[in-house]
């Protein structure tokens, strides 16, 4: 009792002599000292490190739990300690989960909801000092969790801190491209109630006024589970945020302040599109931004942040970058945020003030760099083109030199290019209309010297670049080639040509020829075809992993111009032998891309913006192959399976957005055609209608819009955002994914079609199938597993009788199926049937209804044993009992229809056949064998070779003798009751020489060779299972275990022995003395019968 009466004491006097944040911390570390405070520890919160004992981490988890105790204490001194050290943990925290947020776990489960509520005290006191720093350390946090707490593709980078490994980031600046690939976030968040986001409410603004305790639970999980949404609709952010500004213009950590609030604002924009709006038009958010960020009379500087910062520099580079890059980002989510007159005319006017100051440093560059994106973004929606004038007369004589390291020259040059778009559309309408400004059409007289000047200094830029992997030479190579073509291509589309500068067709084909001639040219082209031939994105292999990001991005910038450029020339209006020399590099490196088997998958490919930057250079250099190709229709044949195999990857990897791409590559009939064949264009009409469909032309056209980019007009859209604003919530079309030419075979819907175009369908996608599958095309094939391509193959015989019956279908069905079944070992053997089960399910109602990870572990365990094999022989881990039903439904259809078409169609019995293979699971082959019992004999199929009937039965026994054969496997009790039921209840006597018969034979056979020497089940089993079959069945039966053991034990031997018992009619029973058959034929298998028989 004395020592806590001294304890307190000792505390109360510590506490008595605090009077600024300095004596805290000096009484907090004396109080550490005593033992009477615990050490808040600053080491990042990553339990998963090794070195990482469990006693550090109980440290640091009850120092965060302390310090969130502490936000609720009245004292206010407790809760700016508390928000001091949590500022600390979190930001320190971002910096090191970069792939994905933390569990909840992580933090306390009410810590969302204290510092909100910390948020509105501090927001109520800010007047005194102390509560301008609780104010600042509660937006810093919040910001801090938020962006630890939302998925990794909307933590969007907005910071002054290098941002070359952020994607999104790079499409702008070194792709150069504007386009939002930012995920939508119902596609990333668990469904939420949608509320409406009030815009200038004050009133609303506080958060705890209306909470109670048994809400703060509902909303800390909310936010856990959707940081953005949570802090949207719940905990009214943008009035809270609104009422913050205030506060802000005399605080000293006004800096660090804003840029949390930019945060924050970022990730709700990126969020929802309608959040972008709400804080576009509030009266107080972004003109305060625009004055305190953009200016150049910027807020008061703290003594720290004065030192830090260099006295040239006219603007403050850490808030002016994210306050450009949020105003970017705003205007790309809506047009009619971009029209409004902040955006058009306010943000114009100071970033015009920015790019007149010479850019004294590397932040001050990456301002102007930002600074002409944003204008690039306002212009692509026709907008600002009263400013068209005057932003060129500032950038003439900066582009003057074209130097290599001069980054700005670089996107005045892409600017340039983009305004002439702006006066090609223009131009080429033929109408101008009343608000169209004298900027837009005079601009290409005004950069006709650019131009020129981009003209005549390539071959020095080409000079420069000798490293063909230095990413500023290639961009500025690819801004160069960007202004001529655009300019070159708007020059000839006006009407007054005689007004208009025009480059000659002989310059911009000197350039062209010299740029594909370079080195540069060709390590470009093994760059951007980086994920050439992947079927889909999912654990994608990063062939260029050692490469930088950055590089990365400009290469395919630089393809993709490249591309542009020629096209517009024409490839067969390039002088000399430019033509041919680009096409034979772009065939070599797609040949290289092909062959490549990288041996381990890494999810590398999964930025989504990254991901467009690599198809959009791939769909270039298709269209310019394509365009190749009709001029030089004698190399069509030749080439036709690599292309077919790049095309339909790249098809596979499309996604939202790229509907215009998807819609060019289908309009290119030579990619889709099948040798002396009439269906050649049925499966682009399919997919062409679908994205012309009622539901999906609204979207069609936005993608028209945003690649490749034009201006205002009737087709202009409403966003630079991947996915179009409508009302409708028809299903996307896009992504078709890595089995889209499979699911024509599995999902061919034709509403109002006829009999007819479903076979001329399912007859060109099974010709372009087979056609891949017999040509050299390793990376693309076999990137898709053969039982997955197998179970959609046999959905087209659950189609109508006449798909089936069609001769064309059922013969390169077979084909197909004999391709796709030919494994090479026991292991690959097993895999197939796996995949065929699992496909087969992830295809039915099942798995959209119960996705297979709720499945219980028993469930797998159960499985396990019913397909009587180990964790090592299941590829991919045991089946579910939803896996399972989903087989069990598809066998029970397919032998219904196999019942009904009278079992005459020989493609059709080969997937009958194929569910006897031992690795499905024993109930499948006994419901196959029961089923079909009335017409097994219709299981042999007529004019099989020998060498095929021999390979479909060795790969229907689970390998050899036991003992001998290493790979050989017990059969399953259930599999062996089937096939001796079905010999016994056979209505008449069977052929021996049906399928069926040899099937069932060697299987018995090899058990009772197996069970004669004790490795498997006992003799007394094999016994009961034969009781009442056939003698002259069981006397095969021993015939062929006879002979199996004196063979050597391999399954090849297993299926001679029982082709040579079997067919041969000499060793039947018949043909036996009168004493065998009387032996043999008499009664039941009785005791001395069978020891002697054995």
């Amino acid at each position: 009792d004395q020592r806590d009466q001294y304890e307190k004491q000792f505390i109360s006097s510590l506490l008595s002599t605090v009077r600024t944040p300095e004596d805290m911390e000096r009484v907090y570390s004396e109080a550490v000292e005593k033992g009477l405070a615990p050490e808040l520890p600053s080491s990042s919160l990553d339990i998963e490190e090794p070195n990482v004992t469990c006693s550090e981490n109980r440290d640091r988890h009850r120092s965060i739990q302390i310090a969130t105790s502490l936000l609720r204490s009245t004292a206010h001194r407790q809760r700016l300690l508390g928000a001091r050290s949590l500022c600390e943990i979190l930001e320190e925290d971002v910096g090191t989960f970069t792939e994905s947020g933390p569990k909840r776990t992580a933090y306390p489960e009410l810590l969302p909801v204290a510092l909100r509520c910390l948020l509105d005290d501090a927001v109520a006191t800010y007047r005194t000092s102390s509560g301008r720093l609780l104010l600042t350390f509660a937006i810093r946090c919040i910001a801090a969790i938020t962006k630890l707490c939302v998925h990794p593709l909307h933590a969007a980078v907005m910071s002054i801190d290098d941002d070359s490994k952020d994607p999104f980031s790079l499409y702008q600046t070194h792709f150069m491209s504007d386009i939002s690939h930012y995920p939508p976030g119902g596609k990333l968040y668990p469904p939420t109630k949608i509320a409406p986001i009030e815009t200038n409410s004050l009133s609303n603004a506080c958060y705890r006024s209306d909470s109670s305790a048994a809400t703060a639970e509902s909303d800390s999980k909310a936010f856990y589970d959707d940081p953005a949404w949570t802090l949207l609709s719940r905990m009214r952010i943008i009035p809270c945020i609104a009422d913050v500004i205030p506060s802000l213009p005399n605080d000293p950590s006004t800096g660090i302040t804003i840029q949390s609030m930019l945060d924050i604002l970022a990730m709700l924009s990126v969020r929802l599109p309608g959040a972008a709006s709400a804080i576009a038009m509030h009266e107080r958010i972004l003109p305060f931004i625009l004055s305190h960020c953009l200016a150049p009379a910027g807020v008061k500087l703290s003594k720290e942040e004065s030192m830090s910062q260099n006295e040239e520099n006219l603007f403050r580079t850490d808030l002016a970058v994210p306050a450009i890059k949020l105003l970017s980002l705003l205007a790309r989510q809506s047009k009619d945020i971009a029209e409004l007159d902040l955006f058009q005319k306010e943000a114009i006017s100071d970033v015009l003030a920015i790019l007149c100051s010479d850019a004294m440093d590397r932040e001050e560059t990456r301002l102007q760099i930002w600074c002409l994106i944003y204008v690039r973004i306002i212009m692509r929606y026709g907008l600002a083109t009263s400013a068209i004038q005057a932003i060129i007369s500032i950038a003439t004589p900066k582009v003057a030199l074209l130097e290599r390291n001069d980054h700005v020259c670089v996107h005045y040059l892409q600017l340039f290019a983009v305004i002439c778009h702006q006066s090609n559309s223009i131009l080429s309408s033929g109408v101008i209309a009343e608000d169209v400004s004298d900027g837009a059409l005079m601009s290409l007289v005004w950069l006709a010297s650019s131009a020129r000047s981009c003209a005549s200094t390539m071959t020095r830029t080409m000079a420069q670049s000798k490293n063909s992997s230095d990413a500023e030479a290639t961009l500025l190579i690819t801004s160069q080639m960007n202004l001529l073509a655009s300019y070159f291509q708007a020059s000839k589309s006006s009407e007054e040509g005689d007004s208009v500068p025009v480059i000659s067709d002989e310059q911009c084909d000197n350039v062209v020829s010299e740029v594909i001639a370079s080195e540069v040219c060709t390590s470009m082209l093994s760059t951007a075809m980086t994920a050439a031939f992947l079927p889909s994105w999912d654990n994608a292999v990063d062939a260029h992993a050692d490469l930088p990001l950055p590089e990365e991005a400009a290469a395919c910038s630089f393809v993709t111009t490249l591309s542009t450029f020629v096209r517009v020339i024409g490839p067969e209006n390039l002088s000399g032998n430019a033509g041919n020399v680009l096409i034979d590099k772009i065939l070599e490196r797609m040949e290289r891309a092909n062959q490549s088997r990288p041996p381990v998958a890494r999810s590398n490919l999964s930025n989504p913006s990254r991901r467009s930057w690599l198809v959009e250079a791939e769909f270039s250099i298709l269209m310019v192959v394509c365009e190749w190709l009709h001029s030089n229709q004698e190399r069509v044949d030749g080439l036709r399976p690599h292309l077919a195999a790049f095309t339909y990857s790249l098809l596979g990897r499309l996604s939202i957005g790229h509907e215009a791409l998807a819609q060019a590559i289908f309009f290119q009939p030579e990619l889709f055609q099948l040798s002396n064949s009439q269906r050649s264009e049925n499966v682009q009409k399919i997919f062409t209608r679908e994205l012309n469909s009622e539901g999906q032309v609204q979207q069609l056209r936005h993608s028209m819009f945003i690649y490749p980019p034009c201006v205002s007009g009737p087709t202009a859209s409403t966003s630079l955002r991947c996915k179009a604003d409508t009302s409708g919530r028809s299903e996307d079309v896009l992504p078709l994914g890595k089995l889209w030419m499979w699911n024509t075979l599995s999902s061919t819907v034709t509403e109002h079609g006829s009999t007819r175009q479903i076979v001329d369908v399912i007859s060109h996608s099974l010709g372009l199938l087979t056609s891949l599958e017999c040509t050299n095309n390793p990376r693309y094939v076999e990137g898709i597993s053969k039982g997955t391509k197998l179970y959609h193959l046999a959905n087209i015989c659950l189609f109508p009788e006449s798909v089936i019956s069609d001769e064309f279908v059922g013969s390169t069905a077979q084909e197909l199926f004999q391709i796709l079944t030919t494994t090479p070992d026991l292991q690959d053997e097993i895999s197939l049937v796996v995949d065929f089960i699992r496909a087969c399910y992830d295809h039915s109602r099942l798995s959209r209804e119960t996705p297979r990870s709720s499945d219980s572990k028993e469930d797998g365990e159960s499985v396990k044993t019913l397909l009587g094999s180990s964790p090592s022989e299941t590829v991919g881990g045991p089946l579910s009992q939803k896996e399972l039903k989903a087989l069990e439904d598809f066998v029970d259809d397919m032998c219904g229809a196999y019942v009904e078409f009278g079992a005459q169609y020989d493609a059709f019995t080969l997937f009958v056949r194929f569910f006897l293979r031992p690795w499905f699971p024993p109930k499948v082959t006994a419901s196959v064998l029961s089923r079909l019992h009335p017409i097994l004999n219709l299981l042999t199929v007529d004019g099989e070779s020998r060498p095929d009937l021999m390979l479909s039965l060795r790969t229907s026994v689970r390998g050899g003798l036991p003992g001998v054969d290493p790979a050989a496997r017990r059969d399953p009790s259930g599999v062996l009751d089937a096939h001796a039921l079905s010999l016994r209840r056979r209505e008449k006597t069977p052929s021996r020489d049906d399928y069926h018969y040899l099937l069932s034979t060697a299987v018995l056979g090899r058990n009772l060779a197996s069970s004669s020497r004790r490795c498997e089940c006992g003799v007394g089993a094999m016994r009961s299972r034969l009781r009442d079959v056939p003698a002259g069945v069981v006397y095969d039966v021993f015939r062929v275990a006879e002979s199996f053991l004196q063979g050597d034990g391999s399954r090849g031997s297993l299926v001679e022995c029982a082709l040579s018992v079997c067919c041969d009619q000499t060793l039947a029973l018949e043909s036996q003395g009168r004493d065998v058959r009387d032996e043999w034929q008499r009664g039941a298998v009785e005791d001395a019968k069978w020891e002697r028989a054995m």
